[in-house]
């Protein structure tokens, strides 16, 4: 009846709204809340750590945590709230990271999810897979997840070289990463990509060159086709092909890209929508 997802888009949504205003200790507080609810908004918290570090953020980021262990423990009691994080440990961290677990079914969208359909349709809809099974997936994986780190990396060293303290694509990567890094990427759970799609919209395409346009309205049309994809209005056989050769992810790893392109470019205020300040891009 409810996709929490949405509540979780909202508050990261706040978040942002409160860095904006410069209020890191309220956002940093959001952040980490939320990565008590669902991991990947933790990265944020960090960022706030990393980038707009100070005592008052330090002490926020600690109280928050201590607040958020505390409150579970005095409503569910001691021993039901040790035996939670060792259900948690068993049943996520264990298989998902430490083992490296994949579950190749068609509304998992993380990044080893999509290699795994992709290069072995044998494993289609197979919630156990793991990359010790399959030896060429598993450095693919490992060699992508790299890649993408040290790009995310990269971006990160660029923004503290040109002394800013806040970036909308830089946020939506961080957010690309952790979806694309994901053992679980559900469906639902991208609601919150929506935010990583608005770098990309603040270009104004009459100001790319021909090849340019054509990039930028074929993207388009992906992001607005799967907003509109189902079985129910592309058929049973689009929405299986669009799963199982995982457009999701693309349409994932391409915003990761554009986000890249804007960091290497001297003057990305010449490609935006006038009026926009490039600083927050």
């Amino acid at each position: 009846m409810f996709n929490i997802n949405y509540f979780l888009f909202f508050f990261i949504l706040l978040g942002i709204h409160f860095l904006l205003r410069d209020k890191q200790k309220g956002s940093i507080a959001i952040f980490t809340i939320l990565g008590f609810v669902k991991l990947l908004p933790i990265a944020l918290a960090f960022y706030v750590l990393f980038f707009r570090f100070s005592k008052r953020v330090l002490l926020s980021f600690f109280f928050t945590i201590l607040l958020c262990l505390a409150l579970p423990a005095l409503i569910r009691g001691p021993d039901r709230w040790v035996e939670d994080h060792r259900e948690y440990f068993r049943e996520v961290l264990t298989p998902y990271v430490k083992e490296g677990r994949i579950c190749a079914t068609a509304t998992n969208h993380s990044l080893k999810a999509a290699y795994a359909k992709a290069l072995h349709p044998e494993a289609r809809e197979n919630a156990n897979v793991y990359p010790a099974d399959y030896q060429g997936l598993a450095r693919l994986i490992y060699l992508s997840q790299l890649v993408l780190l040290g790009m995310l990396a990269a971006r990160g060293i660029v923004l503290l070289r040109r002394g800013s303290r806040f970036s909308l694509s830089f946020l939506s990567s961080l957010l690309l990463f952790m979806h694309l890094y994901s053992g679980l990427t559900w469906s639902a759970h991208l609601v919150t990509m929506s935010f990583c799609i608005l770098p990309f919209l603040l270009i104004d395409p009459g100001k790319l060159t021909y090849a340019g346009k054509t990039f930028w309205f074929s993207f388009l049309f992906i992001i607005l086709a799967l907003s509109l994809e189902g079985s129910d209005t592309f058929g049973r056989s689009v929405y299986s092909a669009v799963r199982y050769w995982d457009v999701y992810t693309l349409l994932m790893l391409l915003l990761f890209g554009f986000n890249f392109w804007l960091m290497i470019r001297k003057n990305p205020e010449h490609v935006l929508r006038d009026g926009l300040d490039a600083t927050l891009i």
